[in-house]
């Protein structure tokens, strides 16, 4: 079963000391992601190339794994050494996503038809306010 495998993963030592780390920030890093794919193998020039092992789910900061199709991020919204806080169900402190293989592609799109839109055309009479003129633009 899937789900049992899964957690299974997250709940090997290492790992659930890197997520356990991350939520409660005692890591120098602000973010996380999750893939699902096959490890990378290493050729003779020490170059990852794809792997003929299993595929299996990976916790990472992405140092040193690359992802190779897409991946889900979690990325902390609050001061380094701050844990976040996990009596609520959802909050501003802990965001996610979606990113691909082809990070500044999605960065693209995810700004100019998610972000872009919002900020063009204030509702509601909702203005930007305070903002420097040079922001506005």
């Amino acid at each position: 079963d899937q789900i049992v495998q899964i957690e299974s993963t997250i709940l090997e030592a290492l790992n659930l000391k890197k997520l356990n780390e991350f939520l409660e920030g005692r890591t120098k890093h602000q973010h996380m992601f999750f893939f699902f794919q096959r490890p990378d193998a290493y050729n003779d020039f020490n170059e990852p190339v794809e792997g003929n092992r299993e595929p299996r789910l990976t916790l990472t900061t992405g140092e040193t794994e690359r992802i190779k199709s897409s991946a889900v991020y979690f990325l902390r919204n609050i001061p380094p050494e701050k844990p976040v806080r996990h009596d609520v169900c959802s909050d501003h402190e802990l965001l996610f996503g979606e990113v691909t293989h082809n990070p500044l592609e999605s960065l693209g799109s995810t700004l100019a038809e998610v972000f872009r839109p919002l900020v063009a055309r204030p509702r509601d009479g909702i203005s930007w306010g305070q903002c420097d003129e040079e922001q506005k633009v």
